[in-house]
C-alpha cells in the first residue's frame, strides 16, 4: 500500500469516527453505508464544515423520502441540490494547484468572494427546507 492510500485510509477511519460520534449526539440515523460515502467524500469538501455536510446529507435523504412538496418547497429543495453541486464544483476550483498561478488577484478574491456568499446561501436554504 502506498503512503499516499495509507494517510488516505487514515483519514478516512477518523472522518468516520467523527461523522459517526456527530450522528449519535444529534440523533441523525444514518446508514453504515452513507456514512462511509460522507467519509470518503469529505476530501472533496476541504473548507466546508463537516457537520454542515452530515445534516446537508440527512436532510437530502429524508426530503427524497417524502413524496409530495408544495411547488414553490419543492424549487426550493431543487434549488438546494444544485447550488451544492455548484458549491462543489467551485470548491474543487479554488483548491486545484493552478488556482493561485492562473487566475488573477482580482478574480480569486472574487471567486473567494463567491464561495463565501454560497455557503450562507445553503445555509439558508437549508434552514427553510427544515420548516418544511
Amino acid at each position: 500500500m502506498s503512503i499516499k492510500k495509507y494517510i488516505f485510509t487514515i483519514k478516512k477511519y477518523f472522518k468516520t469516527i467523527e461523522v459517526k460520534r456527530y450522528c449519535e449526539k444529534n440523533k441523525i440515523f444514518l446508514t453504515q453505508a452513507e456514512i462511509d460515502d460522507i467519509s470518503e467524500n469529505i476530501t472533496t469538501y476541504p473548507k466546508y464544515n463537516l457537520f454542515k455536510i452530515i445534516e446537508c446529507y440527512y436532510l437530502n435523504r429524508a426530503t427524497d423520502m417524502v413524496k409530495e412538496y408544495l411547488p414553490h418547497q419543492q424549487r426550493v429543495i431543487d434549488e438546494h441540490k444544485e447550488l451544492l453541486i455548484k458549491f462543489k464544483k467551485l470548491d474543487e476550483f479554488i483548491d486545484k494547484p493552478g488556482f493561485v498561478t492562473t487566475v488573477s488577484n482580482v478574480e480569486q478574491t472574487l471567486l473567494l468572494k463567491q464561495w463565501s456568499i454560497m455557503e450562507e446561501y445553503i445555509e439558508v436554504l437549508e434552514e427553510r427546507i427544515q420548516l418544511f
